[in-house]
C-alpha cells in the first residue's frame, strides 16, 4: 500500500448519524484515538448504519432502493485505504454485509474494529466475517472483556483484546472546571426507540422529584422531549440535534447522572463526574466495568453522590484525567505496531 507520507488516505468509517448520539460520541473518541496516525488532509467516508436508511429497521437492514444519502452505498477500492468500525453493536451482520464482502475481495485493506460492543449471537458469524477478522491486517479491540473472549473462542486464537469504550475520549481536552452545583440528568423514556422499562423510569422520576437541587433534564431524541417536558415541568429541558453540542454542555455542570451509557462516558470525558442509573443490562454493565471513574448506582444513591461530587470537582478531574491518559497509552500500545506494520510509518505525523 502507498505510504501515508505519499498522499492523503481515504478512510471508510462505519458509524451512524442522526440516530443515536452515543454512536457519535464513540466515533469522536475513535477519531481522537487515531489522530496521531493520520493527517488533517485525510478523507473520511461514512458508512451510515442509521436504521432509518434501511428497507425496514427491524426485518431488512439493507439500504433502501433509490436511497439518496450523503454516505457510502457501496465501497469502492479507489476510495478505501483503511476501514474503521467505529464502535457500536452492529460491527457484523446485515448492516455491514457489503463492507465484509469488499474486504474479502480486497485483503490488502487494513481494518480496525475499535470499541465494538455486544452484537447478534456470535455463533451466527458468517465465514466471510471470520476470514476478515482472522487476517493479520485486522485489529480487533472490544469495549468488554466478555465479547473479546467470545471472539477469541470462535476464531480459535488470541485475536481480540478489550479496552475502555472510546466514548471516554470523545472530548480530547477537558473543559475548564465548573464551579456550579447544578446537575444534569440524561434520561430515556419508557416508550419509543431506545426506551427503558417503565418501572426503572418511575424510580428515577421519584428520586428526582424528592430532590430540591437544581437539576436540568437532557434528552438525546426529539421524541423524548414532549414526554420529559410534561413529566418534569419545573425543570429545564435541553436537547440538540448536534451530538457534539452535548459535550460542550456537560462542562457547565458539576455532575451528570444518566440512563444512557455513552452519555455518562462522554460527560466524564469532559472532566465532569458522572454515573449511570443501575438496571439489569449486560451491555451497560460489561462496558462500565472497564471505566472505573463512572459508577453504576441506584437512583437515590446516584443523586446523593452527584450532590457530593459537585463539592469535590478538582479531585474528580484529577481521577478522570489520570484514567484518560492511561486509556490513551493502552490504545497506543495496540495501535503503534499495527499502524506501523500496515502503513510503514511512525505515529505523530500531523
Amino acid at each position: 500500500m502507498t505510504s501515508v507520507r505519499d498522499r492523503p488516505l481515504h478512510i471508510l468509517v462505519s458509524s451512524t448519524r442522526q440516530w443515536n448520539p452515543g454512536d457519535e460520541f464513540i466515533d469522536l473518541g475513535v477519531r481522537n484515538i487515531l489522530a496521531p496516525y493520520l493527517t488533517r488532509n485525510d478523507s473520511w467516508h461514512l458508512w451510515n448504519r442509521n436504521p432509518d436508511l434501511s428497507v425496514h429497521p427491524d426485518t431488512n437492514w439493507h439500504f433502501r432502493d433509490g436511497l439518496v444519502s450523503n454516505g457510502v452505498m457501496r465501497p469502492l477500492r479507489q476510495l478505501v485505504d483503511i476501514v474503521v468500525f467505529s464502535g457500536g453493536p452492529e460491527w457484523l451482520g446485515p448492516r455491514c454485509e457489503l463492507i465484509y464482502e469488499f474486504l474479502d475481495q480486497n485483503p490488502d485493506v487494513p481494518t480496525l474494529l475499535i470499541g465494538i460492543g455486544s452484537a447478534a449471537p456470535l455463533n451466527d458469524m458468517r465465514d466471510v466475517e471470520k476470514r476478515v477478522l482472522s487476517r493479520e491486517n485486522t485489529l480487533v479491540i472490544t469495549r468488554s472483556r466478555e465479547l473479546a473472549l467470545q471472539i477469541i473462542h470462535i476464531l480459535g486464537f488470541h485475536k481480540s483484546s478489550w479496552l475502555p469504550c472510546p466514548a471516554v475520549l470523545s472530548s480530547e481536552a477537558m473543559h475548564p472546571m465548573s464551579k456550579t452545583a447544578k446537575i444534569a440528568a440524561i434520561l430515556q423514556i419508557p416508550y419509543g426507540p431506545q426506551s427503558i422499562p417503565e418501572g426503572h423510569f418511575s424510580e428515577i422520576r421519584n428520586a428526582l422529584d424528592t430532590c430540591s437541587a437544581d437539576i436540568d433534564i437532557i434528552a438525546f431524541h426529539e421524541v423524548e422531549c414532549e414526554f420529559l417536558a410534561s413529566t418534569f415541568p419545573d425543570r429545564t429541558l435541553r436537547y440538540s440535534e448536534k451530538s457534539n453540542e452535548y459535550t460542550s454542555w456537560f462542562g457547565q455542570y458539576g455532575a451528570v447522572v444518566s440512563t444512557r451509557l455513552h452519555g455518562a462516558l462522554a460527560a466524564m470525558s469532559t472532566g465532569v463526574w458522572s454515573c449511570i442509573f443501575h438496571r439489569d443490562d449486560f451491555r451497560v454493565n460489561s462496558t462500565a466495568d472497564l471505566v472505573s471513574p463512572v459508577p453504576i448506582l441506584e437512583p437515590i444513591s446516584a443523586i446523593d453522590r452527584a450532590l457530593m461530587a459537585t463539592r469535590r470537582s478538582e479531585a474528580n478531574r484529577l481521577e478522570i484525567s489520570s484514567f484518560k491518559q492511561e486509556t490513551i497509552r493502552r490504545y497506543r500500545d495496540k495501535l503503534d505496531p499495527f499502524m506501523a506494520s500496515c502503513f510503514r510509518m511512525p505515529p505523530d505525523l500531523r
